[in-house]
């Protein structure tokens, strides 16, 4: 079973490799056809073997709806007469795929343990950063390939106050995926950070490492919304842990923590003042951090989020069964804002489907996440809200956001292990 985590771990941060190899539509068709060997494998492997993990309730229900999610798209495949059929199968397998390892985990793998899959995960990153960092601030077309797409993957944004930067891909054919192997670098520090009771001071040194190379990742590749998801989850967590002081220790603990995050911003605050110079040099060589004062100053992720809404609505001239999946998208990829693409691609009938399905779903990590509140578990609230905002973010930007192969298979496994609970004794995950 172990050499399943170091599977799944390779296929998500490495995979996009063999676009470099191979031509595209082939290297996509091969990243599908790994994916589901290694369904295959746990499949074989746990079939016959007795397990002490069982799924809870909520794991059922999300168990239930991506069944039923993936039985939706299938129907849908036949009644779209005037879409490439080619489009609509790999939509269809686009995200069915991360569905698939929810499905399969938690019938098959109800003891899947996240910890084991982090250890390789968090070491495979290591090269993927480097790549990102010289590409960032030494060489632009460091490994870049342009085997996939012309521009190699490099995106240029604009700032919303004038100018604009460069958002890079690392060794992935966009700066998306690379953001969203970022997002899942944190959490699966976060998932390894779990399950040390007591931590060495190599194993903190190596979580901390870890920590400021996905936050890296997340700036190289210019991720504004997963930012916005990492400081929302990191709110929560301090929440979580506001509300567990329980005795004067902690509280004190609680009070140097946050007396060396004020000295922090006082000395760099005191920096600026004395050079103010120096806030231009840093937004010029981290540009992400401007975009994000921008984005706050201006309101541009309120303003976002309300235009995801207002696209979410069911049109004036939706139809009972769309336009046909696929109708939409580009080259086999979704477009954005998900639910807007829904009505239309698929119509009243199967959209109404589809949007109770993801809606259960979500309800379920938002009870996990409660859960796991109520018992001031601030490691595991982290765990299972990040499911649960990247789930909501995609269904209002688009399902690139959460279901595209690298990021989705482990944000499938992800969800299905914390959907399972010990029959015993609690897990690593504190069920």
């Amino acid at each position: 079973m172990n050499n399943i985590y170091i599977w799944i771990a390779a296929l998500a941060v490495y995979g996009d490799l063999l676009k470099r190899l191979i031509p595209g539509a082939l290297a996509v068709a091969a990243l599908y056809v790994l994916a589901i060997s290694i369904l295959i494998s746990i499949i074989i492997r746990k079939k016959s073997k007795k397990c002490s993990y069982r799924l809870s309730k909520e794991g059922k229900i999300i168990s239930m709806m991506s069944v039923a999610i993936i039985y939706i798209y299938v129907l849908q495949i036949p009644l779209a007469y005037n879409v490439n059929m080619v489009d609509s199968v790999m939509v269809t397998l686009y995200m069915a795929t991360p569905l698939l390892y929810i499905i399969v985990i938690s019938k098959y793998c109800p003891d899947f343990d996240l910890t084991k899959l982090a250890r390789p995960l968090l070491w495979m990153m290591i090269p993927i950063n480097i790549v990102g960092i010289i590409q960032s601030f030494i060489n632009p077309e460091f490994l870049v390939s342009t085997s996939y797409i012309e521009t190699g993957g490099i995106v240029s944004r604009n700032l919303i106050s004038g100018g604009a930067f460069n958002k890079y891909p690392s060794i992935f054919a966009s700066p998306d995926r690379y953001s969203g192997m970022g997002l899942m670098q944190f959490y699966f520090t976060v998932v390894l950070l779990n399950n040390e009771t007591a931590p060495t001071r190599y194993q903190l040194l190596w979580i901390t490492f870890n920590f400021i190379s996905g936050c890296i990742g997340l700036a190289i590749s210019g991720a504004r919304i997963r930012i916005l998801i990492l400081m929302l989850v990191l709110m929560l967590a301090l929440l979580t842990f506001v509300l567990g002081v329980k005795s004067a220790k902690q509280m004190k603990n609680f009070i140097k923590l946050l007396g060396a995050a004020t000295i922090v911003v006082l000395i760099a605050s005191f920096a600026m003042v004395l050079d103010p110079q120096l806030g231009d040099k840093l937004f010029e060589s981290v540009p992400i951090i401007g975009m994000m004062i921008d984005t706050f100053e201006t309101g541009d992720a309120t303003n976002r989020s309300s235009e995801g809404i207002e696209k979410s609505m069911i049109p004036d001239n939706i139809s009972l069964f769309g336009e046909g999946l696929g109708s939409l998208s580009t080259g086999g990829n979704p477009p954005e804002f998900a639910l807007s693409s829904i009505w239309i691609e698929s119509g009243i009938f199967f959209g109404i489907m589809m949007l109770f399905a993801f809606t259960t779903i979500l309800l379920m990590l938002v009870r996990l996440t409660f859960l796991a509140l109520k018992r001031r578990l601030v490691m595991q609230v982290i765990i299972s809200s990040v499911p649960f905002l990247l789930i909501l973010v995609a269904l209002l930007t688009g399902f690139k956001a959460a279901f595209e192969l690298s990021a989705g298979i482990l944000l499938g496994c992800s969800i299905a292990a914390i959907s399972c609970k010990k029959v015993v004794r609690l897990n690593t995950l504190k069920q």
